[in-house]
């Protein structure tokens, strides 16, 4: 009696471990299946402010939604959909335990193109972009470039004018960043981008195609100002043009000093001398006899300087060459 006792607490002892391995063995596949259903959403490291809402709906399309399940190899599978948007450069993607992360550059339309009745923008390395609506980006319109297509949204534009007219906003940006900096460290007043002023960038006569005696490049405002900017950047000297940098000086002091782009009577001109009244045109490229060329170039400095630039600003925008300092033309800071 007692041998069988002790069979039957063997046997039990066993049938009992065999239920616990059963159990934990259910356990283990019921964590596994519910790890296996876990979903979480789609969430941009940083999205920059002026990414609208249908702009965000269109990458959830293209990516078939908003929330995924978080299963091996769907960080992969998002990576190569977001990566067919022009929108999107240097895509990664991160499968995390709440949520599928995407780190990117946004690519900032700059310029539009139009073609016909439809355009397309551009960003600062003349990608295409579809045109979407984006009321808060200073987007300057080009007008009548001459190898103007619809390509496909991706592919790099490689037209010369539309080139050259990218150059010219750039350095207007350029610009624009470098006496926000200046305003803000100085604690003054940072002025809204000039290019919210800007309205069309004319490129019909493009290296005088058209014309060889009217200017090359014609920027238009919002509020109807003619600003004749003149040769494409770099070729001033051959058409005997003021330098670039003292084309910049003039277009922003008339902006930043005398605001005549905007509604508004006229107002008596300043001392610089740049600007014309309302209606008539702003040529900032007036011919300048070469032998004033240096006491312009300081007066370009000291005018800079007056706008709260340093001297490593100023060799930024190209103004001052290396090794050089305003000290030494007898110029302060204002």
């Amino acid at each position: 009696m007692d041998r069988w006792k002790e069979i039957s607490k063997y046997v039990g002892l066993c049938v009992g471990v065999a239920l616990l391995i059963v159990f934990f063995r259910w356990g283990e596949q019921g964590m596994m299946r519910h790890q296996a259903m876990k979903t979480g959403p789609v969430e941009f490291e940083s999205i920059p402010n002026w990414v609208t809402q249908d702009l965000r709906m269109e990458l959830v399309t293209l990516v078939g939604g908003a929330e995924f399940v978080l299963r091996e190899g769907i960080a992969q599978q998002l990576g190569q959909a977001l990566e067919r948007s022009a929108w999107l450069d240097q895509v990664r993607v991160q499968a995390l335990s709440d949520c599928i992360l995407v780190k990117a550059q946004w690519r900032k339309p700059v310029a539009r193109v139009m073609v016909g009745d439809s355009s397309y923008y551009l960003d600062a390395q003349a990608v295409a972009l579809e045109a979407l609506d984006l009321p808060t980006l200073p987007i300057v319109t080009f007008k009548h470039a001459q190898d103007a297509t619809n390509v496909p949204w991706g592919t790099v534009v490689q037209s010369e004018d539309i080139l050259a007219g990218l150059a010219l906003v750039q350095a207007v940006t350029e610009m624009d960043r470098v006496m926000a900096q200046k305003a803000r460290q100085s604690g003054q007043e940072v002025k809204s981008s000039l290019l919210f002023e800007l309205q069309a960038l004319d490129l019909s006569n493009f290296n005088g195609r058209a014309n060889k005696n009217k200017p090359h490049l014609v920027f238009q405002s919002k509020e109807g100002t003619t600003v004749v900017w003149g040769a494409e950047l770099g070729a001033w000297g051959r058409h005997l043009e003021a330098p670039d940098d003292v084309k910049l000086a003039r277009l922003f002091t008339y902006y930043h000093h005398d605001r005549l782009l905007q509604t508004g009577p006229p107002r008596p001109r300043p001392s610089c001398n740049c600007i014309c009244p309302k209606g008539r045109p702003f040529n900032p490229s007036t011919v300048i006899d070469p032998d004033q060329r240096r006491a312009t170039h300081e007066t370009l400095i000291d005018l800079l300087f007056g706008f709260g630039l340093d001297a490593g600003g100023l060799r930024n925008l190209g103004v001052l060459a290396p090794g050089r300092h305003p000290g030494r033309l007898g110029l302060e800071r204002l």
